[in-house]
């Protein structure tokens, strides 16, 4: 996109430079840009989104900030501090922070588990872990069931308890890389956005549940704003765990987004093994 459209890198960076801080569709009513297509989905991007994401990615534009899910772009030397700007890091030494700061997150992961938490080439990690392991910071390991090599951080340390309850989102990194959550939990996740609705099995957004440390069930919700509600469209138990202390916590959780949504009601549905329980918890 940056090497086909030339002359739109530079109309994007003058309008930025000239008017400050700006998302992708003020950039195109100051350009006067008429999209000339029909409204797609939400990921459905513009030419000049496009450009200031891979410009954003380049460094050359930062955000300045976001309102609601928009990011709004300005030049990098305006946002960031000049030493930021200004300073040059080797290849190596920072897929090395990368790949160090992963294994941090993770605690333990296979070579892919880590690779992907920064969207990192096969090559680029291989290297890297090399280095962490030479150097200590990474300690080959094996975990039982998985099969394949595992590289445990030396800092990491298990906890005496896990305890806690949250809905995840389909994006939550603890579930974004479905080989890892597969083999960590025994969870089969899709994400069925793209799938067409009779071909879904549970949903089209579906948030899985984890309660102390497990993943007990799932949920397919929808904010209703017209009828001021966070409708369960269906809520299923994995396998035996669907007893009264998942779907108690379960309807709490619920609740909690509710209210962090701005709805006033939960209303559950029909679908799914969980759906009555629950429906007479909320």
């Amino acid at each position: 996109m940056l090497e086909r459209n030339p002359a739109l890198i530079r109309d994007v960076l003058d309008v930025i430079s000239a008017v400050g801080s700006a998302s992708a569709g003020d950039i195109e009513r100051h350009l006067e840009i008429d999209r000339g297509r029909k409204a797609g989905p939400w990921w459905d991007r513009s030419d000049t989104k496009v450009i200031c994401e891979q410009l954003f990615a380049a460094g050359a534009l930062s955000v300045d900030r976001r309102v609601g899910f928009v990011r709004r772009y300005d030049l990098a030397d305006r946002v960031l501090p000049a030493g930021v700007v200004s300073s040059r890091i080797d290849d190596g030494d920072a897929v090395r922070e990368l790949i160090r700061r992963a294994a941090r997150s993770l605690g333990v992961g296979t070579e892919p588990d880590l690779r992907d938490y920064y969207r990192l080439s096969r090559a680029q990690a291989a290297t890297a872990i090399a280095d962490l392991v030479d150097e200590g910071t990474l300690v080959p390991v094996t975990v039982r069931g998985w099969g394949v090599p595992a590289y445990h951080h030396v800092e990491a340390r298990t906890p005496r308890r896990i305890t806690g309850a949250a809905l995840l989102c389909p994006f939550d990194p603890l579930v974004f890389f479905r080989p890892r959550t597969e083999r960590i939990f025994d969870f089969h996740y899709r994400l069925e956005i793209y799938t067409p609705q009779h071909k879904r099995v549970h949903g089209y957004y579906v948030f899985p549940f984890l309660l102390d440390g497990e993943l007990v069930a799932r949920v397919d919700l929808k904010a209703d704003r017209g009828a001021d509600a966070l409708q369960v469209l269906g809520a299923f138990a994995e396998g035996e765990r669907g007893d009264g202390r998942v779907v108690e916590s379960l309807a709490s959780s619920l609740r909690e987004m509710a209210d962090w949504l701005g709805l006033s009601d939960v209303r559950v549905g029909e679908r799914g093994d969980l759906a009555a329980a629950l429906a007479d918890r909320v």
